[in-house]
């Protein structure tokens, strides 16, 4: 696959020799960026392992479906198409953005739509709003060319309303709260302690420098409860153990899966993509 990988090897050395020089610095740029790509930095569900791990997951009697942080519905939409038997219940506290999400499933039946966030308790939080681009609303300070307004949201923690709502458990979580996941899984200690979640599907990046939660944190707090967690590729997800090489935040899928389901993480574990 790699014809001069020497080659290659000696021009990153090179760039750190020269760094500094603007040809050096341009050069360095574009070795980073060749990283990243490598590492599957890449917010496309269609191409970054997303939709291939509902794929691959369907096989396995998804039916309750949790989509939380669910934006505009494109990932709950994505969800309902892969399993043609299941529920999704979706989350999303800005009013704007759950308008856009109600227009868009509103009429479907299968999809359970909530105006509200999730957290680690029952009560309010504060999210910095990105009118400009909603994906990017987060209860935590992180760096936007956008401007943001700060919002109060009702907020709800996973065991009280999944016990409200009788809902006893989730095969597929997906958190997708740019920063808080952590919080989320604060909130659904009681599920946890029961093993009621199959598969959670979660996202790490450059926010969590802000958060302090950290990809190790991931790892110790899920491994902990029962899970092995993995990096999700395009064709194949990493099981592999923790360790600091893992802590770049380029992120940006991981998912967890119970020891207990070793069915599912083998068909995940197993390369499914492109023979070249």
């Amino acid at each position: 696959m790699i014809h001069n990988a020497e080659e290659l090897l000696r021009l990153a050395a090179q760039t750190a020799q020269l760094r500094g020089r603007l040809d050096a610095e341009e050069l360095q740029r574009i070795l980073r960026r060749a990283y990243q790509i490598a590492e599957n930095y890449n917010y496309d569900f269609q191409t970054n392992g997303e939709l291939h791990l509902l794929q691959r997951l369907a096989r396995f009697g998804i039916t309750a479906v949790f989509d939380v942080g669910a934006n505009i519905g494109e990932w709950t939409t994505l969800a309902l198409s892969t399993f043609s038997g299941a529920s999704v219940h979706s989350f999303e506290p800005i009013g704007e953005t759950f308008g856009r999400l109600s227009a868009a499933l509103g009429a479907e039946v299968r999809a359970q739509l909530f105006n509200f966030a999730l957290w680690a308790e029952d009560g309010e939080i504060s999210l910095r709003h990105y009118r400009e681009n909603p994906g990017q609303t987060s209860a935590f300070e992180f760096p936007s060319p956008c401007a943001h307004e700060d919002r109060v949201c009702v907020a709800r923690s996973l065991d009280s309303f999944t016990a409200q709502a009788g809902v006893s458990h989730i095969d597929l979580l997906k958190i997708d709260v740019e920063g808080a996941e952590h919080k989320v899984l604060s909130g659904m200690t009681r599920l946890l302690a029961a093993r009621a979640v199959r598969v959670i599907q979660f996202e790490y990046g450059f926010i969590s420098i802000n958060t302090g939660f950290l990809l190790k944190d991931f790892y110790a707090t899920l491994g902990a409860a029962g899970f092995k967690v993995g990096k999700i590729y395009p064709h194949w997800v990493d099981f592999s153990d923790y360790s600091l090489e893992k802590e770049n935040f380029i992120g940006p899928n991981f998912v967890a899966v119970l020891e207990s389901e070793p069915e599912i993480i083998r068909t995940l574990a197993e390369y499914s993509g492109p023979a070249v």
